[in-house]
């Protein structure tokens, strides 16, 4: 959608689509991004996930007597020497999770009346989190949501995540405001991963206000169920809250749109559906394995999520 107003003064061309080179970057900058890894703390362990299942695993849990059908080979000789005894050491045994990325590259998301596009923003927050993912050491998987649905299996491998960022960078270089077909693929997206995730994932879910409050019940309740759920939310400030200015022009399909916002009736009752509607998406993630967080473009992402920064290595990084 494109968004003309005597209310905003013109800007410069950055903000509109992001790069591959500001992709990258974000991966020496994990370490500052202390909201996100907040989202990621209730993890067991990073890269690992705890399972009941008893055997020779990398984690040491205990020592107890040995018991009719227990493996000889975990016997503690040691134990069993000084008690006089047969002791056994037990593990539990970990084994690898996989973290999903869903983000939102379609055409709503190509919106911005401050400092970006709820794109470019979207677009570098799932960079962000793929990084921390391989960081931790877990692998990546992904649904890249454009006018289709792409799937990217979890690998643990920086050369696949290259590939991906490509790929993301390519989709947000598509988008443009005479291309408006929203389509119904972030849905596709979460159906097709609540039927591929096996439970205890981590899932990260990056879209906007419209993205988040049209995900179907059906489609997102088994991923509540079993899995951790993540939402990144990207606004602009223009659609919590439309100005007291004249006249607005909004272009979208070759269609243009004039309101006059003067109107204080008309500006509460906008100001009204956004609060719906994000209370919408917040009735849908009250289970205790999820999290929510809200971006805006307003600020860039360093300046809202890179906190660990002092003022001088904001600067630098910027």
């Amino acid at each position: 959608m494109a968004l003309t107003s005597d209310c905003i003064p013109h800007s410069n061309t950055q903000g509109i689509y992001v790069s591959l080179p500001e992709l990258l970057l974000l991966k020496s900058q994990t370490k500052f991004s202390y909201p996100l890894i907040n989202l990621m703390a209730n993890q067991q362990q990073p890269g690992q996930m705890n399972t009941h299942r008893r055997g020779r695993g990398l984690m040491f849990e205990e020592l107890r007597h040995y018991q009719p059908g227990d493996d000889i080979r975990l016997l503690d000789w040691k134990t069993t020497k000084r008690t006089g005894q047969p002791h056994i050491r037990v593990f539990t045994e970990e084994r690898e999770k996989p973290t999903y990325i869903v983000l939102d590259q379609r055409s709503s998301l190509f919106f911005g009346s401050q400092r970006q596009m709820k794109s470019v923003l979207a677009a570098e927050l799932f960079a962000l989190v793929a990084w921390q993912t391989l960081k931790a050491g877990d692998r990546v998987g992904a649904f890249l949501c454009s006018e289709s649905t792409g799937l990217y299996k979890p690998q643990r491998s920086e050369r696949n995540l290259l590939s991906v960022l490509k790929k993301v960078e390519q989709l947000n270089h598509a988008l443009s405001a005479t291309n408006s077909v929203n389509g119904d693929s972030l849905n596709d997206a979460v159906n097709k991963l609540g039927r591929l995730a096996c439970g205890a994932e981590d899932i990260w879910i990056i879209s906007d206000l419209e993205g988040l409050s049209g995900l179907r019940s059906d489609y997102l309740n088994p991923l509540l169920q079993k899995n951790n759920l993540r939402m990144l939310m990207v606004t602009d400030p223009l659609e919590e809250s439309m100005p007291a200015c004249h006249r607005w022009s909004f272009s979208q399909a070759g269609q243009f749109i004039e309101l006059n916002t003067h109107s204080r009736e008309l500006r509460n009752k906008y100001a009204e559906q956004f609060l719906s509607a994000k209370q919408r998406i917040q009735s849908l993630i009250l289970a205790p394995n999820t999290s929510f967080l809200e971006l805006t473009t307003a600020l860039t992402l360093r300046e809202q999520v890179f906190t660990g920064m002092t003022p001088s290595e904001r600067r630098f990084r910027s």
